[in-house]
């Protein structure tokens, strides 16, 4: 029912597919750990050399890659819907992890580069939006609805995308094969096969200081009083 609509209000309309990949660990100075993308659990290793990565070890830094899949609207419903641009926003798990209220910023601002002749209101007002599971898409999530709401209006004070209508869908469980922007996941994919991540080194009394912060939460509270060592860590990222 909401490909039909999408397509008989195609002139109107922007259909985006919305999914996060899953986090790609970054490991410590020196200790590389592989991003887990592999078939079958083999992995490409150059002759006379060993393998080093490491695999499942404990890590708390990690990269976010969010999916934004732009659909071009076919002439009916039963074409396929797998043609458009896809739009990956990288992000740092520690300080700019997934959020509602994030992606709702990303989403305006893709689209006022893609839906938008003034760069401020849309010339497409109808807006469909297929999403994925987890606590930052989950629609019946009042955190993801108030994130909608707050691109929808437009009067003097607020002044997001000035929608007329607004029409989200979230998968079932276990059926997020349905969602286009999953199957983008597979490009990814290819660039992150056979390859481990680490962070560059920081000078020796910080990493001594970064070593007891062994959680989130722990990395968080720490950055949030001191900003010299916030700006250091992420360039060591």
């Amino acid at each position: 029912m909401m490909k039909e609509t999408a397509v008989n209000h195609k002139e109107n309309s922007a259909f985006m597919c919305l999914d996060d990949k899953s986090i790609v660990p970054i490991g410590e100075p020196g200790k590389p750990v592989l991003t887990g993308v592999r078939a079958h659990n083999k992995l490409l290793v150059a002759s006379g050399s060993a393998l080093t990565a490491l695999d499942h070890d404990f890590h708390v830094h990690g990269a976010v890659a969010s999916v934004m899949f732009n659909v071009n609207i076919p002439d009916n419903s039963s074409d396929s819907f797998y043609d458009g641009q896809e739009h990956v926003t990288l992000k740092d798990k520690v300080f700019c992890p997934s959020t509602p209220l994030r992606h709702a910023t990303e989403h305006v601002s893709i689209r006022r580069q893609n839906n938008s002749e003034d760069g401020l209101s849309l010339t497409t007002p109808v807006f469909f939006v297929d999403t994925d599971g987890g606590p930052d898409h989950m629609t019946n999530y009042w955190s993801v609805q108030l994130s909608y709401i707050a691109m929808f209006p437009f009067h003097q004070f607020i002044i997001t995308l000035d929608m007329d209508m607004l029409i989200t869908l979230c998968t079932a469980s276990a059926q997020c094969y349905n969602n286009p922007a999953e199957r983008c996941m597979s490009i990814l994919n290819l660039g992150l096969q056979n390859v481990a991540l680490a962070r560059e080194p920081m000078m020796d009394n910080q990493e001594y200081h970064v070593n007891s912060l062994t959680s989130l939460k722990k990395l968080r509270d720490v950055t949030s009083r001191d900003e010299v060592f916030k700006q250091t860590l992420n360039d060591s990222l």
